[in-house]
């Protein structure tokens, strides 16, 4: 089944990092060079100099994106590390990245939000690679000149300490930032397949996709399915899940139940409350369907003639004497669903 990459064709690809202060290519200078990027060779304590004052006050994610739209292209790929080590994203799993710098904030998430809010589609770039962690272990200038293939080998011990760190990083990039749509890795020649645990890394991947389907009630195969393949019900669902992949407190729902038949609307309003309770969500929703708000709101608020007429429980509103009130809630639909209610 083809995918909305196969036909993408026009994208960017954002590649810059601390080293970018000192107007040097990312991460080969530290090890001499290659023959494509022969240029920049300088010692690995000159090259990592700049994580320290990392600090690019012009970075404007928002313009960007706006002319990445402008210019029809439909996404963007942002690296988020590269062979050097550095993560420009807040990781529980190292000092080294942006975070710990004067600059602080969380470069990845201003990318993904930025180009999100132009309705491009966001991919992240991850090295596998990283010549700054001890258990990889670390490049040195001893190491010199570099030679593909002849990397230095970890021991065990190390290498198990090494993949957790990397595996817990790939996590953290899939489920803080909310749905990626692409993600691209580099530097799969310094090891074999086995050694980078490629199908466990596969698998957790698609696990992470799986549990946020599961939790709406879809099955894995509806991931790949186009807009247009989805019923009510799914296109419903698929917002849910691409909400819950925010990991967001607090869930804003616009008449989550409009344009469902009753079956399918009464399973998702009972998925919503289940959602809100296993999760401890937050849920605010707009709605005209008096069902929906019996069954899931603590408390109401009534907007009618243009202002806020009433706010409270349930019983509190419905015992308000306003016009419009008095029409909703003790009309006939009204009174029927109230009385069963009580």
């Amino acid at each position: 089944m083809s995918t909305w990459f196969d036909t993408a064709r026009f994208g960017m690809f954002i590649h810059w990092g601390h080293s970018s202060q000192q107007g040097v290519e990312l991460s080969w200078p530290m090890v001499g060079g290659n023959a494509a990027l022969p240029d920049g060779d300088m010692t690995v304590a000159a090259y990592q100099s700049s994580a320290a004052t990392f600090n690019p006050a012009q970075w404007d994610p928002a313009g960007l994106a706006r002319t990445a739209k402008s210019l029809g292209m439909q996404y963007a790929v942002f690296t988020t590390k590269h062979h050097d080590g550095y993560a420009m994203f807040h990781t529980k799993t190292s000092d080294f990245g942006v975070e710990h710098s004067p600059y602080g904030r969380d470069i990845v998430r201003e990318f993904v939000e930025a180009f999100r809010a132009e309705g491009l589609r966001v991919g992240l770039y991850f090295s596998l690679i990283d010549w700054n962690h001890p258990d990889y272990p670390a490049f040195t200038d001893e190491d010199r000149p570099y030679r593909f293939g002849r990397s230095k080998a970890p021991t065990p011990e190390q290498w198990e300490r090494f993949a957790t760190v990397m595996f817990e990083q790939v996590r953290e990039l899939l489920t803080n930032y909310g749905p990626i749509d692409v993600i691209w890795f580099d530097g799969g020649w310094e090891r074999t397949p086995e050694q980078w645990r490629a199908k466990e890394l596969e698998a957790l991947i698609r696990e992470l996709i799986r549990l946020k389907l599961a939790m709406v009630g879809l099955k894995p195969e509806d991931a790949n399915r186009y807009p247009a393949e989805l019923s009510g019900g799914m296109v419903k669902r698929v917002g849910l899940a691409r909400a819950l992949a925010l990991d967001a407190e607090l869930l804003l729902l616009d008449e989550p139940t409009s344009g469902l038949d009753p079956v399918a609307s009464e399973l998702f309003v009972d998925l919503i409350a289940e959602l809100r309770s296993a999760l401890g969500l937050t849920v605010a929703l707009v709605t005209h369907d008096l069902d929906t708000l019996v069954d899931l709101c603590d408390r109401i608020a009534v907007l009618a003639d243009r202002k806020l007429v009433a706010i409270g429980t349930l019983d509190e509103v419905v015992a308000c004497d306003h016009p419009f009130i008095q029409a909703y809630f003790h009309g006939h639909r009204g009174g029927r669903i109230i009385k069963k209610r009580q």
